[in-house]
């Protein structure tokens, strides 16, 4: 009939976002979530609550993990990728990447170096994921002769790619480099309206349309 999504993207450490959802999917009206806090607000007994950074251990289902490892590596081309021994830099910034990130790589025959990869409520560098937070990283991506390096966010939907080179590409060059690549003559890529004018660029080229 419904779920919770618990996510802290976008917050500081010590806030947490809960996010009830319906039985389609579909993220709940905020009809919903005002009536929701006016019932857990009221309740005849109260919640008790613990420190925001004592909240450990926390038991991780291996089963989960396993499952996610390998529905990503159905869909990736594992036999071009694995003899090509990749050398990576992994920083999942202390967040929920630490989980699986390395193994998935690994799986790939990839050489890992991990930096940030233990998980903590307060992480070691700021959740967001910008060539200004990510400058460990860069640095060793370089240094290290990593051929690419991949930061994540907290909860790892968001990725910041890291030439060999150590240099940081933007989220818009990153989707005209898919775009061009699974694109072909007649089809169509979606995308949201900020988009920059790049990705047009790119389409154009390989003859697909863009729909905003």
């Amino acid at each position: 009939e419904g779920g919770i999504l618990i996510t802290g993207s976008h917050m500081s450490p010590e806030r947490i976002g809960i996010i009830p959802m319906l039985g389609d999917g579909r993220y709940a009206s905020a009809s919903m979530t005002d009536s929701l806090e006016d019932r857990m607000g009221s309740a005849k007994t109260p919640c008790s609550c613990a420190q925001w950074d004592k909240v450990l251990p926390v038991d991780h289902s291996r089963g989960s993990g396993m499952a996610y490892l390998t529905s990503v590596a159905r869909n990736v081309d594992v036999q071009s990728i694995f003899p090509r021994h990749f050398k990576v830099l992994l920083d999942p910034g202390n967040g929920t990447a630490c989980l699986v990130a390395k193994q998935l790589f690994e799986r790939l025959g990839c050489e890992v170096i991990m930096v940030n990869g233990t998980i903590k409520p307060v992480p070691d560098r700021k959740a967001e994921v910008r060539a200004s937070t990510c400058t460990e990283a860069m640095s060793l991506v370089r240094t290290r002769g990593c051929d690419v390096g991949f930061c994540f966010d907290g909860d790892a939907d968001r990725v910041l790619v890291i030439t060999g080179k150590g240099t940081a590409l933007s989220e818009d060059l990153v989707g005209a480099l898919f775009a061009s690549h699974f694109l072909g003559t007649g089809e169509t890529c979606v995308t949201a309206v900020n988009a920059s004018g790049l990705i047009e660029w790119a389409c154009s080229k390989v003859g697909a349309t863009v729909h905003y």
